[in-house]
């Protein structure tokens, strides 16, 4: 089980703890579906320790909305009515792997002061050392398993002051996927559209780059255009992302774009595949897309490989793309 996360310096993979924190693990996958972390930036840096995210309107907000505030959830036929906050057992597991990439829910005290409760906003461990990390309010739910190179970028980042540790250049979700997702889906979630342009809220709190004049920024429009330039995405908001491109995960670290086009050419013409590697060691992060000439095709391969597909050996998961940067995730 796990998530593929698109940031502006790159993709982030996460293993998720589903049978040790499936409250947890259930409301990041559903967040995730949701789109509800579109264009959230990084913050809250502490220097080889931690770094924070999972607020889309940071810094104006705290801690955000848990899955169950847009309405009633099931969790493994435990239900959890609409409120703000998720929550969560008090007892914690243990870990004692490298600890680099631990990924936990901020939590807190339910109105009764007993009960822990987590909202959207999660941390990611930049140290090795968990007895670091007990000073903060959390539980664990995942680990990164792919892109300690963005990590990397993140915590050399300058903050602005050790008040705020907020990052001088911004660092944003761009787009999410979930790679495997074993619960059903709440009610509501067809009734929610996923957002593909950042909202003013988030705009108007961009750090922006020395890309533009000072003068040029009074033009608010100046903004959104910078705002679709930071995310590397296609230039108009209109824009939505391609019914005819699927997304493939957990591919054999020796499959290429090539093979890949192959065994997807039998369900119509395929006029886009890569399977995207890693920009400085050029090997496979074993996830790729592929576009088709039409929906219909698109449809027809989903329908026919999305309950079991054997690739080089490994049973690959298939969904419908959710980014609208598609083949430009090649880098």
């Amino acid at each position: 089980m796990s998530v593929l996360l698109e940031t502006t310096e790159g993709n982030i993979v996460i293993d998720l703890f589903i049978d040790q924190q499936p409250l947890a693990c259930y409301n990041f996958l559903k967040l995730c579906k949701l789109n509800y972390y579109f264009f959230t930036p990084f913050y809250n840096l502490h220097k080889d320790l931690i770094v924070s995210s999972g607020d889309p309107d940071y810094p104006e907000n705290t801690d955000g909305d848990a899955i169950n505030s847009f309405g009633d959830v099931n969790v493994n036929n435990t239900t959890v009515k609409q409120n703000k906050y998720l929550p969560v057992p008090n007892s914690q597991h243990e870990y004692v792997d490298n600890s680099i990439g631990l990924v936990s829910f901020v939590t807190k005290k339910d109105t009764n002061g007993k009960d822990l409760v987590i909202g959207s906003q999660f941390t990611i461990s930049l140290t090795e050392n968990t007895e670091n990390l007990k000073s903060f309010s959390q539980v664990y739910f995942g680990k990164v398993v792919e892109g300690f190179q963005v990590l990397e970028k993140i915590n050399l980042s300058v903050v602005e002051n050790l008040e705020t540790r907020r990052l001088l250049k911004d660092i944003r979700i761009t787009h999410t996927h979930n790679i495997y997702d074993p619960f059903p889906d709440p009610n509501f979630m067809h009734k929610k559209k996923s957002t593909e342009m950042p909202s003013d809220i988030q705009i108007a709190n961009m750090r922006i780059p020395d890309l533009v004049s000072e003068e040029s920024l009074e033009d608010s429009s100046t903004y959104s255009a910078l705002a679709l330039e930071l995310m590397d995405d296609l230039p108009h908001y209109q824009i939505k992302p391609s019914p005819r491109t699927l997304f493939v995960a957990k591919l054999n670290p020796i499959t290429t774009s090539e093979s890949l086009n192959i065994i997807f050419n039998r369900f119509g013409k395929v006029i886009n595949c890569n399977v995207v590697a890693d920009h400085k060691t050029n090997k496979s992060l074993c996830y790729g897309f592929v576009e088709f000439e039409d929906k219909q095709q698109a449809d027809q391969a989903y329908s026919k490989l999305k309950d079991g597909c054997i690739i080089d050996g490994r049973n690959v998961v298939i969904d419908f793309s959710q980014s609208v940067k598609n083949m430009k995730l090649q880098r």
